[in-house]
């Protein structure tokens, strides 16, 4: 039987394991190129709060990348940044 290794990752004082890719599937649906979303709250990033920007994509860690409004291109983490799709 094969072990399926966990990678752990340390965000902001989170501990996080990369997604499945039945996750990440979801993710992408979710969060679908071209959509708005605003970030309410950052993990370690408090000059994004309030920020609204266009969705890119989402990677295989499940990170959602936003080109934002202020120019940023900071990737919004939705298993631990607080946002709002509209």
């Amino acid at each position: 039987m094969a072990t399926r290794i966990m990678t752990l990752l340390k965000v902001g004082g989170y501990n996080m394991t990369f997604p499945s890719r039945a996750k990440v599937q979801e993710l992408r649906s979710k969060f679908t190129k071209g959509s708005r979303i605003r970030c309410i709250r950052m993990v370690d990033e408090p000059r994004m709060t309030g920020a609204d920007g266009i969705i890119d994509y989402v990677d295989d860690a499940g990170q959602v990348h936003v080109n934002w409004g202020s120019g940023s291109s900071l990737a919004l983490n939705p298993e631990i940044d607080d946002y709002y799709l509209y």
